[in-house]
């Protein structure tokens, strides 16, 4: 054989070396793309998956969370004033001096009522900014049970200097921030939900005295409209492990 017919079989047997590897390259590709693929849908499997299994129980949890009515209406509230004996109710002739009475605590009492639909007994957990009392009863839990009501009561507690400065800066339009009242409660289960819904009352109790430096007194005819927040609910997949349910509190009117 001559030099030139090796040259050509070496030529021919470069070749198809070459396409052999290139063929290996592509069925390689091949492999590990579709390895790559199974992944991918296997990961959305699992993912579909635990998506309706959290779906169902959030479901399940809905079902079984009370469906509570809190109505707070504008209202003509009671004002008293903290002395060594107790309180004492404020009339609009009662004068309260600068800086004399600074010091002296004035609270306002705001009502407002819960209505359950059920199911189940609901345990409310009240919190208030200052301390509070129910018909002069310091309390802090309530159990409602289906189809029935009750009447919260709490005050909203301030130094007359407090309420001055309320009062000003509602005179001067500038921003205040409300008092808040709240009440909680969630299901008896681990994983289950908590539900939060808070009142805001804006305003002040006392107005400056005309010509008069110093001078206050409660506001005539006083009218306060306390607001009730949308009910924040929040999903726990564990209570006991403080896990909540990701992505999945949400806001309800």
């Amino acid at each position: 054989m001559t030099s030139d017919s090796w040259a050509v079989l070496g030529a021919i047997a470069t070749t198809a070396s070459a396409i052999v590897i290139a063929y290996q390259s592509i069925q390689t590709k091949k492999s590990v793309g579709a390895a790559k693929q199974g992944a991918e849908a296997a990961a959305a499997a699992v993912g579909i998956s635990q998506a309706i299994l959290q779906e169902t129980q959030l479901a399940r949890i809905d079902t079984a969370i009370p469906r509570l009515l809190v109505i707070a209406e504008r209202q003509n509230p009671r004002v008293d004033r903290l002395i060594a004996r107790g309180a004492e109710q404020v009339w609009p002739e009662v004068i309260f001096q600068l800086p004399r009475d600074a010091n002296q605590c004035v609270a306002v009492t705001i009502s407002f009522s819960v209505h359950s639909d059920g199911p189940g007994m609901v345990d409310l957990h009240a919190y208030n900014e200052e301390s509070f009392s129910v018909a002069g009863v310091s309390r802090t839990r309530y159990g409602l049970l289906p189809g029935n009501d009750i009447s919260v009561s709490y005050q909203i507690l301030r130094t007359v200097e407090q309420w001055v400065e309320l009062a000003k800066a509602l005179k001067n339009g500038d921003s205040v921030k409300p008092h808040k009242f709240g009440l909680w409660h969630r299901g008896p289960n681990d994983a289950d939900a908590a539900e939060s819904i808070e009142i805001h009352t804006y305003g002040t109790a006392l107005q400056e005295v005309q010509d008069s430096a110093g001078s206050w007194q409660l506001v005539p005819n006083l009218m306060l409209a306390p607001q009730v927040q949308p009910t924040i609910r929040r999903y726990w997949l564990s209570v006991s492990a403080d896990i909540k349910f990701p992505s999945f509190d949400k806001r309800a009117e």
